[in-house]
């Protein structure tokens, strides 16, 4: 078999450029999605680090052959970075560029010795290769995407690694040069599948990102921030599974800001969405971390309270009710005064209810707040009913 070693180098540079000009596009499209610009910059250098040893080694030139091992080594220390930055973490540039400084000041303290120059190239990108490894091992979700992208990079420095010894065989005359040929054929086809499947990982955690990004907008709402009513419906009905299993109560609570039409018709719109965000902060900060409180559209509000009766949540929706009338919201520094209505019904194990007649039962005692001059709450009849028969139940028993 006749081995082209020179083709398959040929083969590294074209694969690293095209991979930069990906991520490059990539990154011109999802700019918000980190980790995109430090992988194409990873590619770019690789590419011209490559091509640069290329031209430096028949042309004997120490210069040449340094650079591009220095940029071929920050390539993939900006691996390392783009994983940090995909996670939200500070990138440490800075290591990149360190790296690459080093890497020739090394260089010219081991200029005479093939080995050595071979041994700080190894060591050089394994040390970026490992570190990412252990980041994507250890400090994200442990998914295929992060497993695959880990063993790219293991199996890269270990293919590096196997170069080396090779290396250091041969120039011991433990290893033919025919089979020091083969080794370097071998590592560098490992290098390039481990190069492809290092970007194909990359690329899923990129895919996950963005998966992960649509389905929190498609579960939040725009302006406060609170889950929507698509989120709410289906947490509600986990909630009536979960209670349904332990034989546990909860309660919901339908909220209306008062005369809100009043207020965009007075004030305008955009004094309309601070009074919503207003009344979000307020809200978010009185309830407890297991409840949730989504905006199920314009100013309509619904609380999950879990493990909580009527009589329970009717403490929660004083509170609510104190707290917003007290604390006016602020736009262009007038002071708009807020007020809300709640409506308070409860599931509990003993009832068949659905959700749907636990929203009406919670919508009607809702209307009845507001009938009775709204700034308060009602809890339902039914609610109020079952609570009188537990009460009545448990004196008999006693």
């Amino acid at each position: 078999m006749i081995i082209n070693l020179s083709t398959l180098y040929i083969v590294v540079l074209l694969i690293s450029a095209c991979m930069a000009m990906s991520w490059g596009v990539l990154w011109r499209y999802y700019p918000t999605i980190g980790g995109s610009g430090f992988w194409m910059l990873a590619n770019l250098l690789s590419a011209a680090g490559g091509t640069t040893m290329a031209v430096g080694e028949p042309m004997q030139s120490l210069l040449l052959v340094m650079a591009g091992n220095a940029m071929v080594i920050s390539g993939f220390w900006m691996v390392w970075c783009g994983i940090r930055h995909l996670q939200g973490l500070r990138s440490y540039w800075e290591i990149a560029v360190l790296a690459g400084a080093v890497t020739v000041m090394l260089l010219l303290l081991v200029q005479e010795s093939r080995i050595g120059r071979n041994t700080v190239y190894t060591v050089g990108q394994a040390m970026p290769m490992v570190a990412a490894a252990v980041f994507l091992l250890r400090r994200m979700r442990r998914g295929m995407a992060s497993v695959l992208t880990a063993l790219a990079l293991v199996a890269g420095a270990i293919g590096n690694g196997v170069r080396l010894g090779s290396l250091v065989a041969h120039q011991e005359g433990l290893l033919a040069t025919a089979a020091y040929n083969q080794f370097l054929f071998v590592t560098m086809l490992v290098v390039i599948f481990s190069g492809l499947t290092r970007n194909l990982g990359l690329l899923l955690l990129v895919m996950d990102r963005l998966r992960r990004n649509l389905q929190k907008l498609a579960a939040v709402d725009d302006l406060t921030g609170l889950p929507n009513r698509r989120y709410f419906m289906g947490r509600i009905l986990e909630e009536q599974e979960r209670a349904h299993r332990r034989e546990q109560p909860f309660s919901l609570m339908i909220i209306d800001i008062d005369r809100f039409k009043q207020i965009n018709d007075t004030h305008g719109h955009a004094a309309g969405d601070a009074c919503l965000l207003h009344f979000s902060r307020l809200v978010s900060e009185r309830l407890r971390a297991t409840d949730v409180v989504a905006r199920m559209g314009g100013d309509e509000f619904c609380v999950l309270l879990p493990e909580t009766l009527a009589s329970q949540a009717a403490v929660v929706a004083q509170d609510l009710v104190s707290a917003v009338r007290a604390e006016a919201a602020e736009w262009r520094d007038v002071a708009i005064p807020m007020t809300l209505s709640i409506g308070i019904a409860d599931w509990r194990p003993a009832r068949s209810a659905t959700i749907s007649d636990l929203m009406h039962d919670a919508d009607l005692a809702l209307y009845r707040a507001k009938r009775r001059g709204r700034d308060q709450f009602a809890v339902s009849p039914d609610a109020i009913r079952a609570a009188r028969v537990e009460l009545f139940e448990a004196a008999s028993a006693g």
